[in-house]
């Protein structure tokens, strides 16, 4: 009787001390504001507690929702190569998760249907037992942490809810510091942006107030070819102008409008997006190639357009002399990659690196651009679920290139 006395207090100090810890580390979950440390942080006090040698977190890769990005392991190092990882929200005991929004226990993943192997052979690692649990703010699922292979004993239901209490704490510490960063990003691209419209405004804006002063002053000094001209000038800045501040408007409304994703037919859109910039192709003498049928890919269409007019535009305006642009695509198992290759100078790999960077714009483009293009192009492909890249070899040209997804 003394025995189990004893066994009974010792399992009571054991959960009091549990308690505690996770009270502590609730509370100092909620004072981290840095995505990285909040993870780290919750694994490794996680499988402390529990008992466990290793833990993961996964969070949506973008605001598609349509992949699981491994963010964190613990120990770091321990598979390390873990966070190169996708998985497809119906994949694996973390898709389960996510997908129905409650917790998972299993104390052998090999015996369990929602488990996949594919990590454990790919990296060596052999899972046996797991406790997954979402990550949710405000009735929203927005990732899941795993802990693995608990120390001699199997996951009970102390450890789930004292891994979901931590969980709780984590995703607001997550969205608390995913809106630290936005804030700052927010700011550093209002920076960069307000720098870069007045650049480009400026310009052209020089150019109208000096030729309408000129014809304010009067006209008596200039014969009616002259006269032309300058309104010709003054008419193409306007013009300039204006497509400027529509691609102002279409890189805010990026960001703040909601759409409705559906099926995409890319021929459609190409061919529209191809008859929006006749004049410059024609202008340029440029050829354009692509082929006949285009894969069906997930998207908005009215975004997808001004990837591909953005693309196109800036081949046609930088590549070679004719322009020779050729449009082309290659499917992956769950995305396309479509591409658009330019026979023009080629990019160092500096000057690639800056490509994408909010508001940035390379020398050569400083010419004729005006530095919004490649800014809206990330902004879309990345809400749309997408990735972005570019391929380029120093006197051979460039292929600038964007992936959308196949299913919803």
């Amino acid at each position: 009787m003394l025995g189990e006395d004893r066994t009974l207090l010792e399992t009571l100090e054991r959960r009091n001390r549990n308690l505690n810890r996770v009270n502590e580390v609730s509370q100092k979950l909620t004072s981290i504001l840095d995505t990285e440390q909040v993870l780290g942080y919750l694994l490794e006090a996680s499988a402390e507690i529990i008992g466990a040698p290793v833990a993961s977190a996964w969070l949506w890769e973008n605001e598609g929702q349509r992949a699981l990005a491994c963010r964190a392991t613990f120990p770091p190092e321990e598979l390390e190569e873990l966070c190169d990882y996708r998985i497809r929200p119906d994949e694996g005991v973390a898709g389960w998760v996510v997908t129905h929004g409650v917790s998972a226990v299993t104390g052998n993943a090999y015996k369990d249907q929602r488990f996949t192997s594919d990590i454990d052979r790919e990296t060596g690692f052999f899972t046996q037992s797991m406790l997954a649990v979402p990550l949710i703010v405000r009735n929203e699922v927005t990732g899941v942490i795993e802990i693995l292979n608990k120390h001699h004993a199997d996951f009970d239901e102390e450890d789930l809810a004292m891994v979901e209490t931590l969980a709780a704490a984590a995703a607001i510490a997550l969205e608390n510091a995913s809106l630290v960063t936005s804030l700052q990003n927010q700011n550093s691209e209002l920076d960069a942006f307000a720098h870069t419209v007045a650049h480009d405004l400026k310009g052209p804006l020089s150019m109208i107030l000096g030729f309408s002063d000129m014809l304010e002053s009067g006209t008596d000094f200039l014969d009616s070819a002259e006269i032309t001209q300058i309104c010709s000038v003054i008419a193409r800045n306007a013009k300039k102008m204006d497509s400027i501040i529509k691609e102002i408007l279409l890189l805010s409304g990026v960001r703040r409008k909601a759409v409705k994703y559906s099926q995409i037919d890319m021929k459609s859109v190409v061919d529209e997006s191809l008859s929006r910039i006749t004049h410059l192709t024609q202008e340029f003498n440029a050829e354009i190639v692509g082929p006949k049928e285009w894969p069906t890919v997930v998207g908005y269409g009215p975004w997808v357009e001004e990837v591909w007019v953005n693309y196109v535009s800036n081949a046609v305006k930088y590549g070679g002399r004719p322009p020779i642009v050729e449009l082309g695509y290659t499917e992956e198992e769950e995305f396309v990659w479509f591409w658009v290759r330019d026979n023009g100078k080629g990019l160092r790999k500096e000057e690639q690196a800056q490509l994408f960077v909010p508001f940035t714009r390379l020398e050569q483009i400083r010419v004729k651009g005006h530095g919004l293009g490649l800014s809206i192009v990330h902004r879309i492909v990345t809400k749309l679920g997408g990735e972005l890249a570019i391929e380029s070899v120093l006197g051979e040209g460039s292929s600038f290139k964007f992936s959308l997804p196949k299913r919803l």
